[in-house]
């Protein structure tokens, strides 16, 4: 390496040192403006908005599963994107009223509730991990405020500083083998690919019952078009383990703006007129190496 090639490498590491003190400066002086240069006028945001829940067709909400919402109110949502005296990541015990007007609603739920916001879960906390399925109101707002989640964070800041609502949204419990969940993409309204969900795993029943999957979510494909109010989505559905008959599960930006993961279809030709149907049959070796340790 030339002394050249070390001297940019120096300034590029001093840049990127001096932008965080800048950034760190400039949030301790104006938290305020900080956040809003960082989280306003977000081209992300408005990319995401017509995929929350609370934003969907009246079509798709019935080909989803049973599901009770209530917006979060400004009052709350300014509590829980702001510092707590103790800065412990537990907003949970702040609302209060949220929690109470999920409660009233958990009658309807027998078997308990998946909790979410209208836009993603808070799948990334550690609470969310150690058991995700609420009985009762207080439960469905620990699961998503209880502790510190990147996800449901990033979503309530982009809401407040666009000027948006943001949703929970409490699911009826369903027991979803691994197997049973694939993402669908549709293009100019029409459908170009299937994945399974989860990639790094090989599931048996895919490889032994692929016809008839594909199949189902083919047949199912019109109904969900029709419903749809975006040309343009990534969606993902559960099957019924016995029926294979579809559940929407949600929906996400097409694959083609970068920010929805493409799963097994990564980097493969999608032509109009075909469908291409991606499960694994082995482990792929990236996944395994994953696995490991040695991706980060």
């Amino acid at each position: 390496m030339k002394d050249s090639d070390n001297a940019k490498r120096k300034i590029t590491i001093e840049d990127m040192f001096a932008v965080a003190k800048a950034q760190k400066k400039e949030m301790e002086e104006d938290p305020e403006g900080f956040h809003k240069r960082v989280y306003g006028d977000s081209k992300l945001w408005k990319m995401l908005l017509p995929c929350n829940i609370e934003n969907w067709s009246s079509g798709l909400i019935d080909l989803s599963i049973q599901q009770f919402g209530t917006r979060i109110t400004s009052s709350e949502l300014d509590l829980l994107v702001s510092p707590t005296p103790d800065d412990k990541p537990d907003r949970s015990y702040l609302v209060p009223n949220l929690a109470k007007r999920l409660d009233a609603e958990f009658h309807n739920f027998p078997n308990g509730a998946f909790t979410r916001l209208g836009s993603r879960s808070s799948k990334d906390s550690f609470r969310y991990r150690r058991n995700n399925r609420a009985s009762n109101g207080q439960e469905a707002v620990e699961i998503l405020f209880g502790d510190f989640s990147d996800r449901v964070h990033e979503d309530l800041m982009l809401a407040k500083y666009n000027g948006s609502e943001s949703w929970v949204f409490i699911r009826d419990w369903i027991d979803m083998p691994r197997w049973t969940e694939f993402r669908c993409f549709m293009e100019d309204r029409e459908l170009i690919g299937v994945s399974q969900y989860d990639y790094y795993q090989v599931f048996p029943e895919i490889r032994e019952r692929e016809s008839e999957i594909l199949k189902s979510i083919v047949n199912y494909f019109p109904t969900f078009r029709d419903a749809s109010h975006l040309d343009e989505v990534t969606f993902d559905v559960f099957l019924d383990p016995e029926t294979l008959e579809p559940k929407l599960l949600e929906i996400n930006p097409s694959v083609y703006f970068g920010v929805t993961d493409p799963c097994l279809l990564k980097d493969k030709n999608l032509e109009k007129g075909k469908v291409l149907f991606e499960y694994n049959t082995e482990i792929p070796e990236w996944a395994k190496r994953k696995s490991k340790g040695l991706i980060i």
